[in-house]
């Protein structure tokens, strides 16, 4: 194993629902959806959550068509969306999603 693969995203089991999932933490081909988490506009954030979402779906579920992602049940997105932040080691994101689910 050379170095950079010691670096490269890795999964985590976890469990939504009733399903054993391997959630796999975001990556370099990330960096533009994560860094509009934090834009001012609403819009922006919900489409860069959208695509995260989208992105780590198909991570976790490779075998699954496009079709098949968007009938993601919504009640597991935020469960979901936890887990890659953890996976990924981001507390800040997890933070700011724990606070919009309070309010």
């Amino acid at each position: 194993m050379n170095e950079l693969e010691k670096l490269l995203a890795r999964s985590n089991k976890v469990k939504i629902g009733d399903a054993e999932v391997d959630v796999y933490s975001l990556d370099f081909n990330d960096l533009v959806e994560i860094e509009k988490l934090a834009d001012k506009d609403a819009n922006v954030r919900a489409n860069a959550t959208k695509e995260l979402v989208k992105r780590s779906l198909k991570k976790s579920f490779p075998e699954a068509t496009d079709e098949q992602l968007g009938r993601f049940d919504a009640r597991y997105i935020n469960d979901f969306l936890m887990a890659v932040f953890e996976a990924s080691g981001m507390d800040q994101p997890r933070k700011k999603l724990e606070q919009m689910k309070a309010e």
